[in-house]
């Protein structure tokens, strides 16, 4: 089984998202599936940058967070609409076959 590496905003987003009830660090370990260490600097940049704030050992997500999640989720949007025009002007001007040079002629 081939592993997709995830994007930094979607590592922010599933941790995010993973505080929305509250967690401890071990919950939001799990839950995103990353190292103790790695869920340790994440949260403490989350943390740091207003994202999430830490009540007696959990963590939860504040509306800074929430306003976030709702970026991400915009630009992944437009992300995605754009490879679709991409690709959907790639296929019309045919650049599948040849390259084409920073001067605009074929190679």
């Amino acid at each position: 089984m081939k592993y997709k590496r995830r994007t930094r905003l979607e590592i922010v987003k599933e941790l995010l998202s993973a505080c929305q009830e509250g967690r401890s660090k071990t919950g939001i370990m799990r839950e995103t599936n990353l190292n103790f260490r790695l869920t340790r600097n994440w949260v403490k940049r989350l943390v740091d940058s207003g994202a999430l704030r830490e009540v007696e050992g959990k963590y939860y997500i504040t509306e800074n967070g929430i306003r976030i999640i709702e970026l991400i989720n915009k630009y992944s949007k437009l992300l995605r609409e754009y490879r679709e025009l991409e690709n959907e002007l790639y296929k019309s001007v045919d650049l599948q076959g040849g390259k084409i040079g920073e001067n605009g002629e074929s190679n």
